[in-house]
């Protein structure tokens, strides 16, 4: 056994502390499982009227609890750190221990942004105690209006029927009225209750609408669980040019309608230039520098620089090595750019990028010359300073080690790192010496439910996107995929670039001279029957163990006279069928059959089968290809013959017909060996000379082959299997040639017919 060790500690003043990313889930309670978090755009709500954003997600709670559990949750928007949107009225409720999709609706008009592209607008979740989830999206804002509507007057009817049988005032209602939209009956803005009058509450109703929702007032009486309707009426479609005034209007049990409505466009978000000091991109933490301008109309279209000059407190320029554009498409400083009247430019600079020293920020487009146009400077009070982080790391390597079956050499990695774990990730590759990874051969040695299965890394770089803060991570090669005998092993911290932490070769490791974790050889080859086929059967006994049960496949390769031949069975436990001639094993070892049935070949003729394993992703050899050939004897016993289903009756009570009553929901199959020779959908009627023909089949078999005819149900998860015959010619006849169901619904009888020529049956051994 060999070891090899490395220790590695540096202090630097580049990286710090906590990071935001687009997307971040803080899970409170561990024994909450939850996934597939989604936004979804335009979502039209029928029941509210309106469209929209659809949050979703799927979530499972484990527990013993036989009543179902229930959670306050609240969702919230915010565009530059402002407060857009908020909602803690509604609860999280979960059946115990069942994955369930939750959905949280936010409707376009409930957001205070302006109409038009927005960038930017953070989305926060919280369950108290469960989840905290955020993430930030994109998306275009249709016009929203603010609509006043003015109730001036309404009444209720009187009519002969008393609406509130217990009210003092004469049956009178307790009336209210809504606001909704495009036909809907949730309600955009409510009224106060009048209770026992026939007299609608008159108020003054601002309210929120997308262009183009039709608006309706609808009026009610409060009943207890279910309130009575009193009315609609149409009010009018949201626009710019929205302004009414209708006295008089009378419908339902409403009469003496007076109101008036009108609307104002929402206002626009004011023009601001800041600098977030805080900021996550890309899972870096830094400065965004976001400058929002108008220009004079005399500089549109002209083409001018966007720079900024950062200084000290001394006022000596201080550079500033790296600018991300937060747009796409924008230009970096220095750039030429057209200019549009007004717009905005956002950038972003990570904080291992910055100095700390810098106490001034100006931006100005340069148009060359005296051509420039200059923005206020931004003064920081303080200075925004960076603290150090710190991190160290070694590796341990361990020769001859056991690993889900397989003998190999286990690599181990220490690290431990302050604050850049939360917004950093971690990069390991394994090289040969000539720097080229290594494809397929590096498993990560980590504890796996018992249905998952080892999975190598493709090309040899393993990254750990959600960095904890000390950890310590063991590989594994095994001796059969070593082809050197030593690896590059290197370790990186990235935020953004990589940082190099280990560089080192492994010691030299020594490949035992023999390796046992495959095997794949010939364990009994002759003529016999196999699960119903007889021929020529290839047992094969199989090991392969759990760490390349994901990534190895048997590749099978039958030959007929030299020629590839794929009319071979295959079968055996565990075995999963991939494509045409490659197999997966779901077990630890198996035994295979291969069987040529003799019925597909002719006297004399040879046959051979070529296996082996190989790599499902690359094709590599992973066990050398082996082979077992023999020579078909003299005679095969082959017969030709006929089978006939000479008459059905049905049960009509209970047989189920198509539309046409002309065709069953039952079909009639001949299977020979495991091969279906025949089916056929069953006519309602078994009549007359033509349909018959239909139902009479000329086939060829082994004399040993088993038979099996019936009729089965053509639907359903079980379908229904009414047998006629099951066993080899012999046996058939030995029935004298005949067979019948009788009595199985929804078949009265049905009987086949067995023909065979009289040189055919000396081939047939009868069996007394």
């Amino acid at each position: 056994m060999k070891v090899f060790f490395t220790l590695f500690f540096v202090v630097s003043s580049c990286f710090y502390g906590s990071l935001w990313a687009q997307e971040k889930m803080d899970l409170l309670d561990q024994k909450l499982e939850v996934r597939n978090f989604k936004f979804e755009q335009n979502i039209e709500m029928s029941d509210k009227g309106t469209k929209g954003i659809m949050f979703s997600f799927e979530c499972k709670y484990p527990s013993n609890s036989r009543y179902l559990l229930t959670y306050k949750q609240q969702l919230s928007a915010r565009k530059y750190g402002q407060e857009v949107f908020s909602d803690s009225s509604s609860y999280l409720v979960l059946k115990p221990n069942e994955w369930q999709k939750r959905r949280r609706f936010v409707a376009y008009r409930d957001l205070a942004v302006a109409a038009g592209p927005q960038e930017e607008i953070e989305f926060i979740y919280e369950v108290p105690g469960l989840l905290k989830y955020r993430n930030t999206i994109s998306y275009t804002q249709p016009q929203t209006y603010s609509i006043l509507f003015q109730m001036e007057q309404a009444e209720v009817k009187r009519t002969a029927r008393l609406l509130d049988p217990g009210s003092p005032k004469e049956g009178a209602p307790d009336v209210y009225w809504t606001i909704s939209t495009n036909g809907s009956d949730y309600p955009v803005y409510s009224s106060k209750l009048q209770p026992n009058s026939y007299e609608a509450p008159a108020e003054e109703a601002q309210f929120f609408a997308l262009e183009g929702e039709e608006l309706y007032i609808n009026f009610y009486d409060e009943d207890g669980l279910e309130d009575d309707f009193l009315g609609r009426l149409p009010l009018a479609a949201a626009s710019k040019d929205l302004r009414k005034s209708q006295k008089g209007e009378m419908f339902g049990q409403i009469k003496r309608l007076n109101y008036t409505i009108g609307l104002s466009k929402r206002s626009r978000q004011p023009i601001s230039t800041y600098i977030q000091d805080d900021f996550i991109y890309e899972g870096r933490r830094g400065v965004k520098l976001v400058l929002e301008y108008f220009l004079p109309k005399s500089l549109r279209g002209q083409k001018m620089r966007p720079d900024f000059v950062f200084s000290d407190v001394e006022g000596k320029k201080v550079k500033i090595p790296l600018f991300y554009s937060l747009v796409e498409g924008q230009a970096q400083p220095g750039e030429l750019m057209e200019l549009p009247e007004n717009g905005r430019l956002s950038y972003f600079i990570p904080h291992y990028a910055w100095n700390s020293s810098i106490k001034k920020i100006e931006f100005y487009f340069d148009g060359g010359g005296q051509n420039i146009v200059e923005a206020a400077p931004y003064i920081f009070l303080q200075p925004l300073e960076f603290p150090p982080y710190m991190y160290y790391s070694g590796t341990f390597v361990e020769e001859d080690v056991d690993y889900e079956g397989a003998k190999g050499i286990k690599i181990s990695f220490s690290y431990a790192v302050k604050d850049v774990h939360q917004y950093s990730k971690l990069r390991i590759n394994f090289e040969n010496l000539k720097g080229q990874p290594l494809v397929q051969t590096v498993y990560p040695m980590q504890e796996l439910p018992k249905d998952s299965l080892p999975t190598s890394l493709l090309h040899g770089v393993y990254e750990q996107p959600n960095m904890k803060a000390k950890d310590s991570l063991a590989f594994f090669i095994p001796y059969l995929d070593l082809d050197d005998p030593q690896v590059r092993l290197k370790m990186s911290l990235i935020p953004d670039l990589e940082i190099p932490i280990i560089n080192e070769r492994s010691p030299l490791i020594e490949r035992p001279d023999t390796l046992t974790d495959l095997l794949l050889e010939e364990e009994l080859a002759m003529d016999r029957v196999q699960n119903n086929d007889f021929g020529y059967v290839v047992t094969l006994k199989a090991k392969l163990p759990r760490l390349y049960r994901g990534r190895a496949m048997l590749l099978l390769d039958g030959l007929r006279n030299g020629v590839d031949f794929i009319g071979y069975n295959t079968v055996g436990e565990g075995l999963v069928e991939i494509g045409q001639d490659s197999f997966a094993l779901a077990l630890d070892s198996s035994q295979i059959h291969v069987l040529f049935p003799h019925r597909r070949l002719l006297a004399n003729e040879k046959v051979a089968l070529s296996y082996q394993f190989v790599d499902r992703k690359t094709g590599e050899v992973l066990l050398a290809e082996q082979k077992s050939e023999s020579k078909l004897p003299k005679t095969l016993h082959n017969v030709s013959f006929q089978i006939d289903l000479q008459s059905l009756k049905w049960m009509t009570d209970s047989l189920q017909l198509d539309s046409a009553q002309t065709k069953t929901n039952w079909k009639y199959e001949i299977m020979v060996g495991n091969e279906v020779q025949m089916s056929k959908t069953l006519p309602a009627l078994f009549k007359g000379k033509t349909v018959k023909e239909q139902f009479k089949r000329s086939l060829r078999a082994h004399r040993e082959d088993r038979i099996q005819i019936y009729l089965e149900e053509k639907t359903g998860e079980n379908p229904l299997r009414i047998p006629i015959w099951s066993g080899d010619l012999g046996q058939l006849l030995q029935a004298k040639g005949s067979s019948k169901a009788v009595d199985q619904s929804p078949v009265k009888k049905a009987k086949i017919k067995l023909r065979l020529k009289r040189s055919e049956r000396k081939i047939v051994k009868i069996k007394g």
